[in-house]
């Protein structure tokens, strides 16, 4: 269910994306002195925003361009196909949980200034491959990987009275290689609003789902953020790191940046190999 608290989030952050097309930089620290109208309009929904959402445990600084909240550690091995759930969520699956609303963090992305991207998408060969090529592994389709504004995810522990801070990358393992994934930033997707109850009304289904931050790339946009790279596309590779992860239950911090190459093309993928 929506709460009252979540649906002023929601609203606050439609009053930044409303003033959008005038020119004044959602991601941009407003003038001290607004100058007109529009501008103070603006400044307020920011500084409302950013209360709203610290009260919810998601610290928005707009100057610094970033996002942090509290998380805690679900899994230290075994496989992976999220990065973030919540309570309810895929947790059997997942590197990270947190009782944040889903919602709240896509509002605060929405502040930083970036637009939903493109999901995973299959397109056909055209023409299409021979019988012969078929039977030598290539596909019917061509997939181009998730595309779009990102952003870069850190965590933060503490272990032996010392901070440990890892790129997200570096806590989940290739299992055909034994490396860690490649650094690289998350495609922000923004989920998606779906009848859930026919004549319901629809709901936000990152919160109804839980499913914050997927590693996978499932087909339908129904995770807020998403790892673009070729090998994501597999949900048998992915496991969590051992080798540098604390035990289940540790209490975390996240911190998410803005990707100075947000914008960089993914490679497409041709083929099964």
């Amino acid at each position: 269910m929506f709460s009252p608290r979540r649906i002023r989030v929601t609203s606050a952050a439609w009053v930044l994306a409303l003033f959008l097309p005038i020119g004044i930089a959602v991601g941009q620290e407003p003038p001290k002195e607004p100058s007109s109208e529009a501008e103070r309009v603006l400044a307020e929904a920011r500084r409302a925003l950013v209360s709203e959402l610290r009260e919810q445990g998601i610290r928005l600084d707009l100057e610094k361009k970033q996002i942090t909240f509290d998380a805690q550690i679900c899994m230290d091995r075994g496989p992976l196909e999220y990065l973030l759930v919540g309570p309810g969520g895929a947790t059997h699956e997942s590197l990270l949980i947190s009782g944040l609303q889903p919602s709240a963090l896509n509002a605060a992305i929405k502040a930083l200034g970036l637009k939903p991207g493109e999901n995973i998408r299959y397109v056909k060969k055209d023409p299409p491959p021979t019988e012969e090529q078929l039977k030598d592994g290539e596909i019917l389709y061509d997939i181009f990987p998730p595309e779009g504004d990102q952003l870069e995810i850190q965590i933060q522990w503490s272990a032996d009275a010392k901070p440990q801070v890892h790129r997200a990358e570096a806590c989940i393992l290739n299992a055909e290689t034994s490396k860690e994934m490649p650094e690289t930033g998350w495609v922000y997707l923004g989920s998606r609003f779906v009848e859930i109850e026919p004549g319901a009304g629809e709901v936000f289904i990152a919160d109804y789902e839980r499913n914050i931050i997927s590693i996978y790339q499932f087909e339908v946009r129904n995770s807020i953020l998403v790892n673009p790279l070729r090998d994501a596309g597999f949900d048998d590779i992915w496991y969590a790191n051992p080798r540098i992860l604390p035990e289940p239950g540790t209490d975390v911090s996240v911190t998410m940046k803005i990707r100075a190459s947000a914008k960089k093309k993914i490679e497409v993928r041709d083929d099964g190999d």
